[in-house]
């Protein structure tokens, strides 16, 4: 059988090797092992030559999870390719857009809401519309307009205690049920009833109450009350016409109106209460008649307005027409903070106990007249201050004073945190000590 030959010349396929082997020296290539490769021919033949793997020829695999982006031609990434530090901060700054909108959009709402429903937060709101002048004919009201604008704002307060019963008057200072009155007449009070110009009775609750300025406001719960308008008590001038209207005795006698003119616009009492000491007061003198129950209601001017919280009367002996109200001007910032804090904050007090030194009694000693300190109260600034129990207080601010009385007027003027100069006599010698206010204790 003749022997088959191989196609191509001997020759040629050595020169062919030969080439091969020359390129892969030239590339720096490192020798690589070869591997049996067998080849069969045309005729059949099966022929061994030697072959080699280059990593052209290795079979394609799977790609890693994360790889570096692959850039295009066109210099951009290829989809699906960003880094993630690109993807976070695009992620945070989708979010700090999301929040911004959010607080824009609330803000937004809030205002618009707070502009389309009215505050609930009640407060004694002033007019201070000038009224100094004498009023033309079409701005002032007669009695009768008056009594009929503000009858309606008027309450009658009763009032059970442990120790009996009494009555008052009161103003309806917002329409959804504060009301204004004295402190004195809810002073201890178990039970409180307010009673409206229509007969409604409803129960009352102190929101709160400050002894010193003898204020307190109640509150009832009801809705479109009559309330009141305040005016600027601090242009009265004297010889004006006012208005009372009150619950004298209570309902029998109930809203009463009275006329009568300004007398002064300040005086200084000095008011005892149920054997409490004496203590002094900035009124208002007025003409118009008010009696027991007339307490907490209102002393109106032309305009309509309360400029007054009648308190008392001067019922010494055979004296009439001396009644007395609180001026609406020196209480409005106690009425606020009631109505806030349901105390007067920065009240202050010096923290001192003392008794008030007769002529007698001072010559007696063979000291000057003045406040003889009996007890200093723990925890205040005048126990940290140079004062002593048995010191007489004889002056205060460069002003000369005998009583507790004249004492509390000038700390009254001030409020927590101030320091008054008190002169104080000691053992033969006066000293000048520097005290600073406490905060007095809420009702």
């Amino acid at each position: 059988m003749d022997e088959k030959k191989n196609p191509l010349p001997t020759d040629v396929q050595e020169e062919a090797l030969d080439t091969q082997t020359a390129e892969r020296e030239d590339v720096g290539s490192p020798a690589e092992e070869a591997v049996p490769h067998f080849v069969v021919d045309e005729a059949g033949n099966v022929n061994q030559t030697a072959s080699h793997i280059h990593s052209s020829e290795l079979p394609a695999c799977e790609e890693p999870f994360y790889r570096a982006p692959v850039s295009r031609e066109d210099g951009k990434s290829r989809k699906g390719t960003t880094p993630l530090w690109y993807r976070a901060l695009a992620m945070l700054t989708a979010l700090m857009f999301f929040l911004a909108v959010t607080v824009v959009s609330g803000t937004v709402a809030y205002k618009l809401y707070k502009e389309e429903r009215p505050s609930t937060s009640p407060g004694l709101n002033v007019n201070t519309t000038p009224y100094n002048e004498p009023a033309s004919d079409g701005e002032a009201l007669s009695a009768q307009q008056i009594a009929e604008k503000m009858k309606p704002s008027t309450v009658c307060i009763t009032v059970e205690t442990a120790n009996g019963s009494g009555v008052g008057s009161g103003i309806i200072m917002t329409d959804d049920g504060y009301v204004l009155t004295n402190q004195h007449v809810v002073d201890g009070a178990e039970k409180i009833t307010v009673i409206t110009l229509d007969e409604s009775r409803y129960p009352g609750k102190i929101v709160g109450q400050d002894e010193v300025a003898d204020i307190a406001v109640v509150k009832i719960e009801a809705s479109g009350l009559a309330e009141a308008e305040f005016g600027d008590s601090s242009q009265l001038r004297d010889g004006q016409m006012v208005v009372a209207i009150g619950t004298p005795s209570g309902v029998a006698f109930g809203w009463t109106v009275t006329v009568g003119h300004v007398s002064a616009t300040e005086r200084v009492l000095e008011v005892t209460t149920e054997g409490k000491l004496a203590t002094s007061m900035k009124v208002m003198q007025h003409t118009a008649a008010i009696n027991p129950g007339n307490s907490g209601g209102p002393l109106i001017n032309l305009y309509g307005q309360v400029v007054g919280i009648n308190t008392l009367k001067y019922g010494v002996g055979t004296l009439e027409g001396l009644g007395f109200a609180i001026p609406v001007s020196h209480v409005t910032d106690v009425v606020n903070d009631i109505l806030e804090y349901g105390y007067v904050r920065g009240r202050p007090m010096i923290g001192i106990t003392g008794a008030d030194l007769t002529a007698y009694g001072a010559q007696m000693l063979g000291v000057p007249r003045g406040i003889e300190i009996s007890f200093i109260s723990p925890g205040t600034y005048a126990a940290e201050s140079d004062l002593r129990e048995g010191d007489i207080i004889i002056g205060v601010n460069g002003q000369e004073i005998t009583s507790m009385n004249e004492l509390n007027l000038v700390k009254n003027e001030h409020k927590a945190g101030d320091t008054l100069t008190l002169k104080v006599y000691r053992d033969g010698e006066t000293l000048e000590i520097d005290v600073k206010l406490s905060e007095a204790q809420s009702q």
